[in-house]
């Protein structure tokens, strides 16, 4: 047992799968650095086994469902990645493909229709095919059967449909359906315990719960330790206003969509720029920084050339 003054819940969200079966057996998720590993190696390993003779050429072909940042990035990165190992594994190479699934009527529904539209757009022009009004019904093994009737023969399915608060929690207070516990503008839910990040459902100006990202747990933790501090100096607290600084998702090498306050919006080049540099900013220490941005420069050179390697912790 231990005793607090003060309690932070800030535990993260867990990937959610909404009772679809299958699921949970047989899709990958990526919240994590292992999971991001493990998805990198089940690919690479892939194209070995099917090069061989081991498995059957369908193998190679993926399916990604969830049409948000995550989803779109993941199918990125996966048709890069495709397009990349051509010279190593010509004679399989073009069996490869990766599929985007979503559910609603168009990818990054957070974003204008401009931004979603061109996403798609550049997804497609990079080989990816996208499905939008696509629901998955239940997953297989080796298919994703979606409600329509069409059924996705796939070697890799990755699940980027969403995410929940730990269920654990639930029992603190007033939960929504994503298991967020209902909270005050203060960010108090009782004497000396603070809710925040994905695990906190706080309505923002727009009546709306704020999203589940980053920026919004970034202000949350900044202000509860304001709140703290001003109960120790024994003066008042302060209601959270979440302040929205944009949003951006990449989908490859100069290809990403960023939405700033204001209506300033940037594609392509620019925005995959601006992509890189905010997170070189948020990196903690000038040495971190320096090296992150070494190894990203030098990645971009070596693009395609030499052999991967598979990363097995």
């Amino acid at each position: 047992m231990i005793n607090w003054d003060e309690l932070v819940l800030a535990t993260g969200s867990v990937g959610a799968t909404f009772g679809v079966p299958g699921v949970a057996e047989n899709a990958l998720q990526m919240k994590s650095i292992q999971e991001a590993r493990e998805i990198r190696r089940r690919l690479l390993i892939t194209y070995e086994d099917v090069d061989v003779g081991l498995k059957p050429k369908e193998a190679l072909r993926v399916v990604v469902v969830g049409g948000g940042p995550t989803g779109v990035e993941i199918t990125g990165a996966v048709a890069e990645l495709q397009r990349s190992m051509k010279h190593e594994f010509p004679r399989v190479a073009e069996f490869a493909h990766v599929t985007l699934v979503e559910a609603g009527p168009r990818l990054l529904p957070s974003f204008t229709e401009k931004s979603s539209a061109h996403a798609k757009s550049e997804l497609e022009e990079i080989g990816a095919v996208v499905l939008v009004d696509a629901a998955v019904d239940r997953m297989y093994e080796s298919d994703v059967h979606l409600k329509s009737g069409e059924v996705l023969p796939a070697g890799t399915m990755i699940w980027a449909a969403g995410v929940s608060a730990p269920e654990a929690w639930t029992a603190l207070g007033v939960s929504d359906r994503a298991n967020r516990l209902r909270v005050p503008a203060t960010l108090e839910l009782s004497e000396g315990l603070w809710v925040i990040g994905d695990t906190a459902s706080l309505d923002g100006v727009d009546g709306r719960p704020l999203p589940m990202v980053a920026p919004v747990a970034l202000q949350m933790g900044r202000h509860v330790a304001k709140q703290i501090s001003a109960r120790l100096a024994g003066q008042p607290f302060t209601d959270f206003v979440y302040k929205d600084k944009g949003q951006m998702a990449t989908i490859g090498r100069r290809r990403a969509v960023v939405e700033m306050p204001g209506g300033m919006r940037m594609h392509g080049t620019p925005a995959w720029l601006a992509w890189l540099a905010l997170h070189v900013a948020y990196l903690a220490g000038g040495r971190n920084r320096v090296s992150v941005m070494a190894d990203w420069m030098w990645n971009y050179a070596v693009w395609g050339i030499g052999p991967r390697r598979t990363v097995i912790d």
